[in-house]
């Protein structure tokens, strides 16, 4: 190959590379921004706000639904089920949700 070649290409190589890293700096700041102006407008996410206004129609749906199933259930289901219940009060999900199961 000659030098003529190999300086095209190195030269769309860096384009390409050049491209890439102002793309994907352009995307960051875009997002930065974003984002800045979503906490602003809407305070940080707080938990406890979220679960002080949510928390009511939220409880009131799972009890709700912890009926629907107990009612599916046979007696010594329902004995069990109770118990899962009974022990998972008081618990939260991980921060990044729920684990998912070992295959």
């Amino acid at each position: 190959m000659d030098r003529t070649k190999l300086k095209g290409y190195g030269a769309l190589l860096l384009v390409f590379l050049l491209g890439i890293l102002l793309g994907g700096a352009g995307s960051r700041a875009m997002l930065q921004r974003h984002y800045r102006a979503m906490f602003r407008e809407h305070g940080a996410f707080d938990y406890r706000s979220i679960m002080d206004r949510c928390g009511g129609p939220l409880r009131a749906q799972k009890a709700q639904m912890d009926s629907e199933i107990r009612a599916l259930l046979r007696p010594d289901q329902q004995a069990r089920y109770d118990q899962l219940l009974k022990d998972s009060e008081g618990r939260q999900p991980p921060p990044g949700g729920p684990i998912e199961p070992l295959p």
